[in-house]
């Protein structure tokens, strides 16, 4: 595994790179966890603070490698916004954590990001990402999805947390007529 302009990549004899950014629910699943609360683990000890770009290369290498300790600890401890792509709003942490930990648990999926822009200041880091999220579910059809992940990061007492999470499908378009 090596770190590649702030982003994890990996490859395999299929020579697949892994680059993951956000969550790609599947609706059907995910609803089902809605209820679901999930304890959230203690915060980094005091000194362990980091930039916005090494917690946003921490957040995508949590989830480029299904790690869910790791994914944690960028996040705050109670609230968040995620909106995910078919445009449902979550609030709460432990269901977002939830979310992500059904979706660590399937293998099947390969993500791959590239940075469109990042935008920082003294308290405020905006990521926005272009995704390629592939899936190889045995007995489906193959499914490719693209998408712009918007990630915002704000920091609180002295260390950057990630705080809003957006998925916006990009949908193909018609070949002119």
């Amino acid at each position: 595994m090596e770190l590649r302009h702030g982003f994890c990549r990996e490859s395999s004899t299929s020579e697949v790179e892994v680059v993951a950014a956000t969550v790609r629910e599947r609706p059907d699943y995910f609803r089902s966890l809605s209820a679901v609360t999930v304890p959230i683990p203690a915060r980094f000890e005091e000194g362990d603070a980091m930039t916005f770009r090494e917690t946003l290369d921490r957040h995508v290498r949590a989830i480029c490698e299904r790690d869910l300790p790791g994914l944690i600890e960028t996040l705050p401890s109670d609230e968040l916004t995620l909106i995910t792509s078919d445009g449902r709003l979550i609030q709460s942490t432990s269901e977002f954590v939830a979310m992500h930990r059904g979706w660590f648990a399937e293998t099947t999926w390969t993500l791959e990001a590239d940075v469109v822009s990042l935008v920082e200041s003294s308290d405020l880091g905006v990521a926005l990402l272009h995704l390629d999220y592939r899936d190889q579910t045995p007995g489906r059809s193959p499914l490719r999805e693209t998408s712009y992940l918007t990630l915002v990061f704000a920091r609180r007492d002295g260390r950057w947390l990630m705080v809003q999470d957006q998925n916006t499908p990009i949908k193909a378009t018609a070949g002119p007529a």
